[in-house]
């Protein structure tokens, strides 16, 4: 996966000592007042305006008008991304809003190691400035291309949040310190829209088109098989950040190493999309990140699940498709206690919810490929039968299903499959179903 981009910061070791120290002296609202004289600069004469107004007009939407303005605001962003950076270097405090900071804590507290993904949007560093996991290592992989001054002051501001650096190498090196810090049951952090040296990658829907991302986050994970969280700290004002975190569907079990690979830079793409939607301006790769011919490309965990399924949202048995091929779809739902199918008395699911969130999960892989894939309207069918179905217990409300149906045949418009419906990687239910499609299109 060959990039056209820089790989690190502007400015030499010694400009950067000098700005650390203007900043410990200096209010941050006059330095971004000075930075802000300089973008027109940046903006006409850069090599970043045209990747940027095509991110804005092509795959945000705005109009060629709107798009021109948000390049100079995104620049401006960048910037001041960048001094907050120094910023907080320099001894400056900022704040981190993060609402689910009680799944870190839980995670951390956990002996089980786990990685944090994240991308070039909104400010990584001031995460790793704020966030404390006392009693787990973060082994944060950084790019080595960096000055002295940047990579020394990364070390002291971070290394007293608990934080080992771990260089990108030439010679690979840096992944077996990172299979030596999930054995040792540490966190491992990395970005995971760039390459770091390696040219595989996979091939995605971001925004709504064909992108590519590097494979060597998704393997790691699915080779060490880690619990993996997306985290990105957000701009939203001044000394000010929000914490974005999310928790990924582990991938079902049995699956190959690629495979698992894929369902987890599924989600990631998916995610990254709606971050990207509320900050638009804070997308901080200034090259051609999608290719000029880029085909539109709406990934499964972004489907519109509405649209996909013909039940109304009321009767949906499925929040959500995590993963979908020629022979596969993952889906999940939530039990709550205002499901048709929920029993107040007993407090569980019934087993007829089971059955008609595996007939859903079937429908929406079927309804994702006629819309998304095949640009058709949705196609319907029925469930003809369900044989051999295994109730290992009912799911309570508050837990997460995870519903795996995998086709093992398709003949002239009827399909035999088997399903398994999983909660925290336990199984709850099994079942082999025959659906049978209808010719005619929604």
């Amino acid at each position: 996966m060959t990039r056209e981009w820089q790989g690190h910061t502007d400015g030499t070791s010694r400009m950067h000592e000098s700005l650390i120290r203007l900043l410990r002296v200096m209010p941050l609202w006059l330095i971004y007042f000075f930075m802000a004289l300089a973008i027109p600069f940046y903006v006409l004469f850069g090599k970043g305006f045209r990747s940027s107004f095509r991110y804005f007009h092509l795959r945000q939407g705005f109009s060629r008008t709107k798009s021109f303005f948000y390049v100079f605001l995104q620049f401006y962003r960048f910037g001041q991304v960048v001094i907050d950076r120094f910023a907080c270097y320099a001894g400056k405090k900022f704040e981190l809003i993060l609402d689910d900071y009680g799944m870190f804590d839980a995670a951390c507290a956990s002996d089980k190691p786990f990685m944090m993904i994240t991308a070039h949007a909104g400010n990584y560093e001031i995460a790793g400035c704020n966030l404390n996991a006392e009693k787990k290592a973060i082994n944060a992989i950084m790019y080595r291309g960096e000055t002295k001054a940047i990579m020394d002051n990364r070390k002291r501001k971070l290394g007293g949040n608990h934080i080992n650096l771990i260089p990108v190498m030439e010679d690979m090196s840096h992944v077996f310190a990172i299979t030596e810090a999930f054995r040792r049951g540490e966190i491992v952090s990395m970005p995971a829209d760039r390459s770091a040296g390696s040219e595989r990658s996979i091939t995605y829907g971001l925004l709504g088109a064909e992108a590519e991302f590097p494979m060597g986050p998704f393997i790691t994970a699915a080779v060490n098989d880690v619990q993996v969280y997306c985290v990105y700290a957000m701009r939203e004002g001044l000394r000010k950040y929000r914490g974005h975190l999310l928790e990924l569907v582990p991938p079902p079990a049995g699956w190959s190493t690629k495979d698992k690979a894929a369902f987890l830079a599924g989600q990631y793409a998916a995610d990254l999309s709606n971050l990207l939607k509320e900050y638009p301006e804070q997308w901080f790769n200034f090259y051609d990140f999608w290719k000029k011919d880029a085909a539109e490309y709406v990934p499964a965990a972004s489907a519109d699940i509405d649209v996909i399924l013909p039940q109304g949202h009321a009767f949906h048995m499925v929040d959500r498709i995590l993963f979908f091929d020629e022979t596969r779809t993952v889906c999940t739902f939530e039990v709550k206690e205002s499901n048709i199918f929920f029993d107040k008395d007993s407090g569980n699911m019934l087993a007829e919810g089971l059955i008609e969130n595996i007939a859903q999960t079937c429908a929406a892989g079927i309804g994702y490929k006629s819309k998304y894939i095949l640009k058709q309207g949705i196609r319907m069918g029925y469930l003809a039968s369900v044989d051999r179905f295994s109730l290992e217990r009912n799911p309570v409300a508050g837990e997460t299903l995870t519903t795996t149906v995998s086709v093992l045949e398709n003949v002239m418009g009827m399909i035999m499959a088997e399903a398994v419906i999983e909660s925290g990687g336990v199984t709850v239910a099994t079942a082999k179903v025959k659906l049978v499609l209808k010719e005619k299109m929604e």
